[in-house]
């Protein structure tokens, strides 16, 4: 019997449950990896997609299994999708061929071999033992009996139907050379211990999944009645808590706004956001996401070049209001509808030019202004002649149960936290509030992650205060001969640079009051309550007791 992780994995798709229950008979020396998003790349804030089964064997090299099953077919050259819109009403839909879906992965697979190349070069020592390590694509169709012509990108062997499902160890048998990956001693093993120390979290990440669930739950009854009023001249303003789902539902309105034919320009303030936003959204090229300043910068105007480089977001306003108004005419507005995510950290003195350039277009915006760090003077644009149809949104879905409710004591707002239970968030309390008892902590919180619990460090997010504290905790050391910021893959950011993120680990460093003040904060609780909020599924704190009082934390 094959060696699974996880052991007890968590399949849906009916189709990836049969190729699963075929896999598991095979013999020990196979390795199975399955219901994950694709491993080869999964140490990244932003996967590049997912990978049904990667199977590694010690003679026999990597496996990567593509699962396609009913509702998928190809005809005229064309691969197309089964499915049915909101009447019930069945339509066909093109979509990226599953060989070329399969063989994307096989290079994912070979990026991500060269990322830990230092973890393997204990094993990969020459240029050749790389071009040992054989890496075969399979497309399995469960419900096909038997093999037939599916374009020229399928083979006999590169496609697995239901009849080679039922002796899965002799296809491989036939169709994988056995090469001389087994010289490769400890390779398997190896590939193990990278993998394994997030699929060990197989806990964590359930959590997380079943978190994604509840989201994507509540949203869908709100995105129809978004849907319902997306012919109106209404302008749509949600509101709601830090992880109620806003960018979920924004998401959800773009993609609804294109099944009208309609062109979307999505903004938002967070250049990290932005480039999360661009990656679910390239493959649909009506949908064009800017952050702020790529906005300006589609004018070749570099918002740095102009006096905002050393400025607070709120004193660069008045500015880059200027901006807009005298550039007014060079902005290219061939869109049907905008859409502002986290619109909070956009500045009222914005309004006055976006109204003019928006005047006839669909409006959504999505806010929280416990979230307005930098603009406490945030308000809704004024307008002519309409009001705005306002959707208030009472859930706090993000976090588990217990992050939840701190998060939401911070304010003692009277919102609805999540179902889900997990792990109870702590708060570290230090004696002196200084950064080096701080650090001293921090140490120890990471070592416990790391080399007692097997975390990955991607799955980490240390946040701090603000940028001006980075290089302090880079420096600090985590063991004798290495600093924290030398750990490999490890996230160290400010608060407010990850304001729209999440991790499934957040460790914040606040050391005392003080360290949150700057001047780019008008309100230092709202960016305690942005930190705590970023946090999935285990949250941990650390600072005196004033920083404790400030987070509400014992309330």
């Amino acid at each position: 019997m094959a060696m699974m992780f996880p052991e007890n994995p968590e399949l849906v798709n009916t189709s990836e449950k049969l190729v699963y229950e075929k896999l598991v008979d095979l013999p020990d020396s196979w390795h199975i990896y399955s219901n994950m998003q694709q491993h080869i790349t999964l140490y990244e804030n932003v996967s590049r997609g997912e990978i049904d089964f990667i199977l590694t064997h010690p003679h026999l090299g990597i496996v990567l299994i593509e699962v396609k099953g009913y509702g998928i077919f190809y005809e005229n050259n064309t691969w197309l999708r089964t499915d049915s819109d909101e009447g019930g009403r069945s339509f066909t839909k093109k979509i990226k061929s599953p060989y070329k879906q399969v063989e994307q992965a096989r290079g994912n697979m070979l990026d991500f071999l060269h990322q830990n190349e230092d973890y393997f070069k204990q094993v990969i020592k020459s240029g050749s033992d790389w071009r040992k390590l054989s890496i075969h694509t399979f497309v399995a169709f469960p419900y096909l009996p038997n093999f037939e012509n599916l374009g020229m990108e399928s083979e006999e062997n590169n496609t697995i139907t239901q009849t080679d499902l039922d002796n899965i160890s002799k296809y491989f048998h036939n169709h994988i050379p056995n090469t001389k990956f087994g010289e490769l001693n400890g390779m398997q093993d190896l590939f193990r211990e990278v993998v394994t120390p997030t699929v060990n979290t197989a806990p964590m990440r359930g959590l997380t999944k079943n978190i994604e669930q509840q989201i994507i739950a509540s949203t869908q009854e709100q995105s129809v009645v978004l849907n319902a009023v997306l012919e109106s001249n209404s302008k749509i303003f949600v509101n709601g808590p830090a992880g109620s789902g806003k960018t979920v539902l924004a998401v959800e309105a773009a993609k609804a706004a294109v099944k009208n034919n309609q062109k979307v320009l999505f903004l938002c303030y967070n250049q990290k956001l932005s480039r999360f936003l661009k990656s679910l959204f390239k493959e649909i090229p009506t949908i064009e996401v800017f952050s702020l300043f790529a906005f300006f910068s589609e004018i070749d105007i570099n918002l740095k070049d102009v006096g905002t480089t050393n400025l607070s977001p709120k004193k660069a306003a008045p500015i880059i209001a200027k901006l807009m108004d005298d550039n007014f005419d060079k902005f290219q507005i061939d869109f049907d509808v905008l859409i502002i995510d986290e619109a909070q950290d956009f500045s009222p003195l914005f309004w006055p030019t976006f109204e003019l350039l928006f005047e006839n277009k669909k409006w959504y915006l999505f806010a929280d202004k416990r979230q307005a760090i930098t603009h406490d003077d945030w308000k809704l644009p004024s307008l002519q002649n309409q009001n705005w149809l306002t959707f208030p949104l009472t859930k706090y879905l993000r976090s588990t149960k217990e992050i939840s409710e701190k998060v939401l004591n911070v304010y003692e707002d009277d919102y609805i936290s999540t179902s889900i239970s997990g792990y109870d968030p702590e708060f570290l309390e230090i004696a002196d509030n200084n950064w080096s008892e701080a650090l001293d902590k921090l140490r120890s919180v990471l070592h416990k992650l790391l080399e007692d619990e097997k975390y990955h460090p991607k799955q980490i997010q240390i946040l701090i205060p603000h940028s001006r504290y980075k290089e302090e905790v880079e420096q600090a050391k985590y063991s004798p001969n290495k600093k924290i910021g030398a750990i490999k893959d490890i996230n160290i950011e400010s608060i407010y640079k990850f304001k729209g993120l999440e991790s499934e680990v957040v460790v914040m460093v606040v050391p005392n009051i003080s360290s949150l003040e700057s001047e780019t904060t008008s309100d230092i609780k709202s960016l305690m309550y942005v930190g705590m909020s970023r946090a999935t599924a285990l949250l941990t704190i650390i600072g005196d007791k004033e920083v404790k009082e400030l987070a509400n934390w014992n309330s």
